[in-house]
């Protein structure tokens, strides 16, 4: 794996985003709550281009046995990434599925800080 340098540290302002092009695969890359995530502009569900999509905390159901309920909390301690064609949501930390029925994971990469630079590990 290799560092590939994608952007000053001030080039992105908290909630911007910036798609980059390493190679032959494009990436976003996300400034949410202070952090930097990094994913592959492809939805694994229907290659949809991810990082149009909205950067959200999601809404979560309460679960009572088996069954959702009608509580919804929002949970603000996380980001997700809502795809804009069919609204899957994927953690922006680790590509997982909100859904816990969903299998397949959106691909994340490692941001790197350093020295007043960001890189992505690809």
């Amino acid at each position: 794996m290799a560092l590939h340098h994608v952007a000053d540290i001030g080039d992105l302002q908290e909630g911007q985003r910036k798609l980059v092009t390493i190679g032959k695969q494009q990436i976003g890359i996300f400034h949410e709550e202070g952090k930097y995530y990094a994913v592959l502009n492809v939805c694994p569900h229907a290659y949809a281009p991810v990082c149009e999509g909205k950067v959200e905390a999601p809404l979560m159901a309460e679960v009572v046995g088996s069954q959702p309920s009608a509580v919804y909390e929002l949970d603000s301690g996380r980001r997700v990434l809502r795809c804009p064609w069919h609204h899957w949501e994927f953690e922006l930390n680790s590509g997982k599925p909100v859904c816990s029925g969903i299998k397949m994971r959106l691909r994340t990469y490692t941001v790197h800080q350093q020295d007043g630079r960001l890189y992505v590990e690809v």
